[in-house]
Parts: C-alpha cells; sequence; structure tokens
C-alpha cells in the first residue's frame, strides 16, 4: 500500500496521514453500538469497515498527537474515499458512521487527557484526469 499527497494538501499543524508503508490494515467493525477495540489511538493503523456498504468512505486513520504547551491532545481522523465516478453520494449514511468514530476517538482521549480535540480530514481520492469530481 502506497499513499502520496502534496505537502501543501495537508492540514496545518497535523502530522500527514499518508505516510508510505508505515500502516497496519485492521478491519473496523461498526455493527455494534460502539466500534471494535481493534480501533485505537495508535498512529500505525489503517482501517477498513468490515462491512462493504460504507458509500461514504473506504478507509481511515487515526492519528494521535499528544498536548504541546497550551494544545489539547487531539485526534486526527482522516477520513478516504476512493471512487473512479464523477459524483458521489452518501454523506447521510456515512456521517453517522464518522460522527461513530469521532465518539470513539473521544472517549480514548478523554481517557488520559483533559479537553481532547477530535478533527476530521475528508479525502477524495479519484483518478488524475480532467474530470471534475463532487
Amino acid at each position: 500500500m502506497c499513499f502520496l499527497t502534496e505537502p501543501s494538501s495537508s492540514t496545518p499543524g497535523t502530522s500527514s496521514p499518508l505516510r508510505v508503508n508505515t500502516r497496519a490494515v485492521t478491519q473496523a467493525n461498526f455493527a455494534p453500538r460502539e466500534l471494535s477495540d481493534e480501533v485505537t489511538l495508535d498512529n500505525n493503523k489503517y482501517y477498513i469497515p468490515s462491512a462493504t456498504d460504507h458509500s461514504f468512505f473506504d478507509s481511515f486513520t487515526i492519528d494521535f498527537i499528544p498536548p504541546n504547551g497550551g494544545s489539547p491532545a487531539t485526534g486526527v481522523i482522516s477520513v478516504f474515499q476512493m471512487a473512479t465516478s464523477e459524483e458521489h453520494k452518501g454523506s447521510a449514511k456515512g456521517y453517522f458512521h464518522i460522527r461513530k468514530i469521532m465518539a470513539h476517538v473521544r472517549k480514548l482521549l478523554e481517557e488520559n487527557h483533559s479537553n481532547p480535540r477530535v478533527k476530521v480530514v475528508y479525502f477524495l481520492v479519484c483518478p488524475h484526469d480532467e474530470s471534475q469530481h463532487q
């Protein structure tokens, strides 16, 4: 698995979720009320939902950024949608799953840190051509 991105496309102040060959592919089970224990704050995992009905996204990563000076501990969730079609739908259904990831990450952060932050970054990965993708 190989991720590439231009440095300007990263969110300022965060580590890039697109590090080459450093993440273990891990299944994430969304079926129970809460996410499975396999979803952790480890920066070395690349999560793929165990069910294939996630039309809004195909995978995600979580990056833990420890508190630094006055800034709180932060969990950055990077959500990836890989597609070749020009139009992508499913945000209403997918948003619920992203909120579930956010709640899970917040819970993990609150175990050791007060007032943590959770950020979400969405990446639409599509062919490099002249088409307009939404």
